[in-house]
């Protein structure tokens, strides 16, 4: 069962405490339980005939943005920080914003979900070292240096692992091996293994 994103974990937690949910939102926060529940990406398929259009972005000395971020302020302790350092076009390469308004044909929110990063090729700035930039928070007033201090042949390294790792992130119109839905799949069948008990 699916709810308004930031509702769904609160609100089901009571009703499906014995049910592995499947979730946008995993915050444990929020009411995601780590080891239980399932991660559902919130990916938007531009046409649902053809979920692979428009993949890959534009090539890396086409990009002038250095990072890019938009977010509820409220939602963790990070945010906060980086939009007191970075928001409201403090830098021209870094956009950093708040909450985007959506509005018809305004794209812009679109492209600050991690799964469309990757959709459009772009290094996203995680915790996965093999394919992304680690900024700890204590670095966020050095964002800008950090980021423009990796060489170029590293970063081309790192999109070319995010490229290997897109797979995992595709809707297909017919599943594949190792696209998101049979990712979310195996999820769901491995939170469940660990859940009988002997």
């Amino acid at each position: 069962m699916l709810k308004e994103r930031y509702q769904a974990p609160s609100e089901t937690r009571k009703h499906f405490s014995k049910t592995i949910r499947a979730l946008c939102n995993s915050d444990v926060k929020e009411g995601f339980v780590f080891g239980n529940d399932t991660s559902l990406p919130e990916t938007y398929v531009r046409d649902p005939k053809k979920p692979l259009s428009n993949i890959g972005g534009k090539s890396a000395s086409k990009r002038p943005t250095v990072a890019f971020f938009a977010g509820q302020p409220d939602h963790g302790y990070v945010r906060p920080i980086l939009l007191s350092y970075w928001g409201n076009n403090k830098d021209p390469y870094l956009k950093i914003f708040g909450k985007l308004l959506r509005s018809k044909g305004n794209k812009n929110y679109l492209h600050p979900r991690v799964v469309e990063a990757i959709f459009y090729g772009c290094v996203p700035v995680l915790k996965w070292e093999s394919f992304a930039v680690f900024v700890l928070e204590k670095d966020i007033p050095n964002l800008k240096k950090i980021l423009m201090s990796i060489s170029e042949r590293r970063y081309k390294q790192l999109q070319m692992r995010v490229k290997r790792m897109q797979k995992l992130f595709l809707w297909h119109v017919k599943p594949e091996k190792y696209d998101m839905f049979h990712m979310i799949l195996h999820s769901v069948w491995f939170n469940g293994v660990f859940q009988i008990s002997v």
